[in-house]
Parts: structure tokens; C-alpha cells; sequence
């Protein structure tokens, strides 16, 4: 698989998942009044991690910031940037919010789809810390992760720049 479609499944990234049901009345995606402006709000922001500066287009690389805005009703665009401190994106994706639930810890995990086409698809799953301050993101083009695991080879970490 292309490096950028890991990249693309990686973030995710989102943020995104441990089990997904998926509904027969509205295809596993969660009704906007099942809290999405909370979660628009807790999500949406620009995250970075120098240390990922350059490596977006190299094996296992993350972009070095993303910018996560909510569009509408369960849809979010992720900007990507190869660098922490660029000002225009590398690429913009579209990922639809499926899921999303807050751990006894007050730690807000989200779940995410990716139709990439031609019977593609990217899945992500998202670990945003109680403080609001760093984000840990997991991908997968098989299923929904079902873990964040630090050592796997779709992961990233984030944080909200100072």
C-alpha cells in the first residue's frame, strides 16, 4: 500500500475505535443530536508534533500538524501539513465521525470512516486526552482499530501547540 494511503488512515486522523455497529436505519454513522457539537468542539483545532516534521511521505510517516474543522452534521475535513509551522496544506480529507464515548478517565475516544474509492476504505480510531491536549490516533484500511497502541505501525500522537 502506498505510504500516503497509510498517512491518510493513520490520522485520522483523526481519531478513531474498538467496536462499530452498524445500523440498518442510518448505516452506523451517530445522529447529530447524539452530542457531535460536544465533540466538534473537543476535536476541532489545529494539533502538531515537530518531531514528525518531514516525514509525512516517508514509511510509517505522520504529518507534522493537522487542522480537524467541522463541517456539518457528522462530516470533518483534516488539512495535513509537512512541516508543524506551514501555513497551507499538503492535502485536505473528508472523514464522517461514526462513533464516540468518554472513558471513566474523562478521556473522549472517536471513531472514523474514509470511503477512499475503489472499494477502499480507512478507519480510524482517536484517543483525545481529559486535558484536551494531546490526541493519539490509530488507522487501519482492514477495520476499525481496536486499540491505541503506541508501537503499531499506523499510530500518532499530537498535541495542542502552546
Amino acid at each position: 500500500m502506498k505510504t500516503r494511503t497509510f498517512v491518510f488512515i493513520l490520522i485520522l486522523v483523526l481519531a478513531v475505535s474498538v467496536v462499530f455497529v452498524v445500523s440498518c436505519d442510518n448505516g452506523g454513522v451517530i445522529p447529530p443530536s447524539s452530542g457531535t457539537s460536544d465533540i466538534s468542539t473537543t476535536l476541532s483545532g489545529t494539533w502538531i508534533n515537530p518531531d514528525y516534521d518531514g516525514t509525512m511521505f516517508q514509511e510509517n510517516g505522520n504529518p507534522a500538524k493537522v487542522i480537524c474543522t467541522h463541517i456539518s452534521g457528522n462530516d470533518y475535513t483534516w488539512d495535513f501539513y509537512f512541516f508543524h509551522d506551514d501555513e497551507v496544506p499538503i492535502d485536505t480529507i473528508t472523514w464522517t465521525l461514526t462513533d464516540q464515548w468518554t472513558d471513566s478517565e474523562g478521556n473522549v475516544f472517536t471513531r472514523w470512516y474514509r470511503d477512499i474509492g475503489d472499494g477502499e476504505h480507512a478507519y480510524g480510531l482517536a484517543k483525545i486526552h481529559a486535558d484536551n491536549e494531546t490526541m493519539e490516533v490509530m488507522g487501519s484500511n482492514v477495520d476499525y482499530p481496536a486499540e491505541i497502541d503506541p508501537a503499531g505501525e499506523n499510530y500518532g500522537i499530537y498535541y495542542r501547540p502552546e
